[in-house]
């Protein structure tokens, strides 16, 4: 494959999802070339083709695998003769050997002389010269790297648009997040009032000490400090991930993994129903992202 070609190719981010084809009509044959992917954890790829261009399949491989990282890949390549594609050259040589022939058969000339219908029907004059099957071959690879381009840049403005969405579940994640972050002052005031009222119902005047020891301890339980900032972190480094070339769907995936952790141990250590339903929310964020995630390269 020329450099320039493959420079032209090399992929951005990219759906694992696209269709292209391609078709070509000459005086003698029509070809046309279709593609597809769909998702898949690796590289797999399916050419199918007549057995007159199978010598073409490892080319058409390595085009594939030099261009696309990820996806089941489907080519079909098809190839329709139109009208007499072979035409007919004079072997000279056989039909001077057939002229001596005669001449030592009839040295006299008695049968007269040979009419040009009988002598080019006479076997070997005339040659069946088959269409050059580097013709063929150059504009069925022609056709494929067009096909390709298309392909190709299907799956890259999937890629922009899935990341675009990505963007915008990320921004939604940060604002429940900021939500969360201003309630936490309120949430321990909550808690704090909370605990004198429990032991003002139970008529039981607590030691001030013990009683700031006993709401230290049930804010520390409360504590969801870590989770944030790793959340925070883990939103950074998924938009820092989107804006790479190339293959970032497995990296993206493992974040999607580490954000469903943090949310679910945010959910355990919810303090009011503010904080479960940021959870619950944020849950719901990290599965449609995680969905879309499954479609990248």
């Amino acid at each position: 494959m020329p450099a320039s070609f493959l420079t032209a190719i090399l992929p951005m981010r990219q759906s694992m999802t696209a269709f292209a084809r391609a078709t070509e009509e000459t005086a003698r044959w029509r070809i046309s070339v279709e593609m597809k992917s769909v998702n898949h954890r690796f590289l797999e790829i399916q050419v199918k083709m007549g057995d007159t261009l199978r010598h073409l399949e490892g080319v058409i491989r390595e085009r594939l695998q030099a261009a696309v990282a990820r996806g089941k890949v489907e080519v079909w390549l098809f190839v329709e003769a139109l009208g007499e594609s072979s035409s007919q050259r004079l072997d000279s040589a056989a039909l001077a050997a057939w002229l001596q022939r005669l001449g030592t058969a009839d040295p006299q000339g008695a049968l007269g002389k040979p009419a040009w219908s009988d002598m080019l029907a006479l076997p070997g004059v005339l040659v069946k010269e088959h269409d050059s099957e580097d013709a063929l071959d150059a504009a069925v690879l022609r056709l494929f790297d067009a096909a390709l381009a298309d392909f190709l840049a299907m799956r890259e403005r999937e890629g922009a648009a899935i990341a675009a969405v990505l963007g915008a579940r990320l921004d939604s994640m940060s604002a429940v997040l900021d939500g969360v972050v201003a309630d936490l002052p309120q949430l321990q005031e909550k808690t704090a009032a909370s605990l004198q009222e429990r032991l003002r119902a139970l008529q039981y005047e607590a030691d001030p000490a013990v009683a700031g020891q006993a709401l230290s301890q049930i804010l520390a339980k409360m504590d969801i400090q870590e989770e944030l900032d790793r959340l925070h972190f883990h939103i950074e480094e998924a938009r820092k991930t989107l804006q790479q070339d190339g293959a970032i769907g497995r990296r993206l995936d493992f974040l999607m993994q580490e954000f469903n952790r943090e949310a679910n141990t945010l959910g355990s250590k919810a303090g009011d129903n503010a904080q479960s339903q940021a959870s619950v929310e944020l849950k719901v964020l990290i599965e449609q992202m995680r969905e879309q995630v499954q479609n990248l390269v």
